[in-house]
């Protein structure tokens, strides 16, 4: 009995493969097609043998390859190449939300190892064992699927955020730990959020919801703020806006694979809690005079 293919491999042993012998014979191999295999090392940087590299004498070849080159920004070192198919009889048992998961879970696999151009409901509906008609009784269109993908990740990462703030005892400890998951979910799922909101379809079905959920994450922290500060509101947040902007730029950066984790924590944290602290220190200057809410100027106004 053939070897089932494997379920993922990091790009340099993807690159071992497609060097060790034709692509269609690879591709075979790992469930997929030579286009679509061809496809997905173009995608990630992996250099594949010219059809005359195996024309050339075995002794010759070794010479012609090259290294591999780091990974692109929007993608990692390793690649999830398929979900595992389920039994004809498990698939019937399926209910509609059950369905609309594992479509979901194939297209979530297909975004991140091809792209999300490469996302359709005939190939995720391929991907899980079922014919299309079946895919779009659970998504109507195409974008629904992507939107549904992407209402998925931000749910995902929101409860997980919500989680994580409810284990601080303190509002310093809240924002460390905030700041830290942030980061952390930006480096495991930022790269398919970031590629399923730079479609502008999606982006713009889920503007008022993403404003919804940005406003229900502020709102305790600025009423935070200005009770334990004497902030104004507009002070709160415009205070709260700047730094959150940080830190977003940060995971974006870090998404992408243009700064490493550990840099990204450091300076992230270093300027919010710096923030905080000059946020504090503005309290601590205002006057026992001053009505509530209210700041005394900075000591350079009116020069």
């Amino acid at each position: 009995m053939p070897a089932a293919p494997p379920s993922c491999l990091t790009r340099r042993q993807l690159m071992d493969r497609v060097w060790r012998a034709p692509l269609g014979q690879i591709a075979a191999e790992l469930g997929m097609t030579a286009n679509g295999l061809a496809k997905l090392c173009d995608r990630l940087a992996i250099p594949r043998p010219a059809r005359t590299y195996w024309h050339r004498p075995y002794a010759d070849r070794a010479a012609l390859r090259p290294e591999l080159p780091p990974a692109p920004p929007d993608a990692g070192e390793t690649i999830q190449l398929r979900i595992p198919r389920q039994s004809r009889r498990t698939r019937t048992r399926l209910n509609p939300d059950e369905r609309r998961e594992q479509l979901l879970d194939a297209a979530s696999v297909i975004a991140t190892a091809e792209g999300v151009q490469d996302i359709s409901l005939n190939r995720v509906a391929r991907a899980v064992g079922i014919s299309e008609a079946q895919a779009h009784n659970c998504f109507g269109r195409r974008i629904d699927l992507l939107v549904a993908l992407a209402r998925r990740e931000l749910a995902a990462i929101e409860q997980t955020r919500r989680d994580v703030i409810s284990r601080g005892d303190d509002p310093v400890t809240s924002v460390v730990l905030s700041t830290i998951f942030y980061l952390e979910e930006s480096e495991r799922r930022g790269s398919l959020l970031q590629a399923l909101l730079r479609v502008p379809e999606i982006k713009q079905i889920l503007r008022a919801e993403r404003e919804e959920l940005r406003r229900q994450a502020r709102a305790p922290v600025l009423a935070s703020m200005q009770a334990r500060y004497g902030m104004s509101a507009a002070e709160a947040e415009g205070a709260n806006a700047i730094l959150s902007a940080i830190v977003r730029r940060g995971g974006s950066l870090l998404a992408d694979g243009r700064i490493d984790h550990d840099i990204a924590t450091r300076l992230c944290l270093s300027i919010v809690l710096a923030g905080m602290r000059s946020n504090a220190g503005g309290a601590a200057a205002t006057p026992p005079s001053a009505a509530p809410g209210q700041r005394s100027p900075p000591p350079s106004a009116g020069r």
